[in-house]
């Protein structure tokens, strides 16, 4: 759904991440979209909150901060997706994912590692 505020025009998260559980260093992707016209994926922002309430800012503009571009990249295109894709993922990434517009809508899911079964 479009709002117009003041003169500007403000869309909403259409697909929201999902709660997402795979194997320790198997790739996952978190789904997040946007209809805000004319700014798309531009609009969203992808972080996770650490120790002491602060929060990792992983993605801005739909982009990679340099310091998480070895973790992280995103799939994005023209029709407003920004989906973040963890390469590997290890106990280090796993937790709370926050998919936002600024100062709008947000959405989050929890990304989960399960360690690899063996046969014996």
């Amino acid at each position: 759904m479009l709002t117009i505020v003041g003169w500007q025009v403000k869309g909403e998260l259409v697909v929201t991440p999902n709660n997402t559980a795979v194997l320790t260093g198997q790739r996952a992707v978190l789904l997040c979209r946007s209809d805000n016209p004319g700014f798309g994926s531009r609009a969203i922002t992808w972080s996770r909150p650490v120790d002491g309430g602060a929060s990792e800012l992983i993605a801005t503009g739909c982009r990679i901060a340099s310091e998480f571009l070895q973790l992280y990249s995103v799939v994005s295109d023209d029709t407003g997706h920004c989906n973040l894709v963890v390469g590997s993922t290890t106990a280090a990434v796993t937790g709370l994912y926050i998919c936002s517009e600024p100062n709008l809508q947000a959405a989050e899911a929890h990304l989960t590692a399960i360690g690899q079964l063996f046969d014996m």
